[in-house]
């Protein structure tokens, strides 16, 4: 959708501000809010306004939450993570991201943070940062296990509305998809680790009686294994350094 108009400028602001005016008259209407917002991506992104929309967003979020309008001030937090996520702008992606998993926790809706984790991991292989890929597979791999400690507790605290709690058998899919993240980051220098990592992930499809992926982790564990030994037998008894090629 393009809008053609002689005063574009002021013709998006007073969309903006139309939204803006909404959602101070209807506080509670946050379903209606987050779907006038994403009409206003659907006009603001195709017309080359991303940094217009992105600005005057971070703006809002800041009067919705002088006026103690939170709920709202973090559903756009959120969006707003997401949006720059989509578009590129990484550095910026980090930043409401970060907050947008602070203001999970203090609410502690974990379900919500754990998704926001993994658009970490994305946002961090964008940047080729493999200190923060593996932080944030580590603060996830956390945040899941203290979900599915308690279930019940963190399905009730999951505030969305649209879409329902995640199952928990996903979030243990999740979790196992974490444990090979991190193996596959700490194969070379921690192989060791890496290994115990495919052991954690084999457990979780073993306990939810998904063969096929079990045997794969078995395979994948036994590879990783025999150059373990190998490893050390080449430092034992050739002196060479270990190595480990790409599976």
């Amino acid at each position: 959708m393009r809008i053609l108009s002689q005063s574009g400028m002021s013709t998006y602001s007073k969309l903006y501000k139309t939204f803006c005016r909404n959602c101070n008259s209807a506080p509670q209407d946050l379903f209606g809010a987050k779907k006038e917002f994403a009409n206003l991506e659907r006009i603001f992104i195709p017309n080359n306004r991303a940094q217009e929309l992105t600005s005057r967003t971070e703006n809002f979020i800041e009067h919705l939450s002088e006026r103690g309008n939170n709920k709202l001030a973090d559903i756009l937090t959120n969006e707003l993570g997401k949006l720059h996520l989509r578009i590129g702008n990484y550095p910026e992606a980090e930043k409401f991201t970060i907050q947008s998993i602070k203001n999970n926790y203090a609410e502690q809706d974990l379900i919500h943070a754990a998704a926001r984790f993994s658009d970490l991991e994305i946002i961090y292989k964008n940047l080729g940062d493999r200190k923060g890929i593996y932080q944030a597979l580590h603060d996830k791999k956390s945040c899941i296990k203290e979900i599915l400690s308690d279930y019940d507790f963190y399905k009730q605290k999951f505030q969305s509305i649209v879409r329902p709690p995640t199952t928990k058998e996903s979030l243990q899919v999740q979790l196992a998809y974490t444990y090979t993240e991190l193996s596959k980051l700490l194969l070379f220098n921690k192989p060791k680790d890496s290994c115990k990592a495919l052991v954690k992930a084999k457990e979780i499809y073993d306990e939810l009686g998904k063969t096929k992926e079990s045997n794969y982790y078995k395979n994948r564990i036994r590879w990783v294994m025999s150059k373990i030994r190998l490893n050390e037998y080449k430092a034992r008894y050739q002196n060479t350094p270990p190595t480990l090629k790409a599976y």
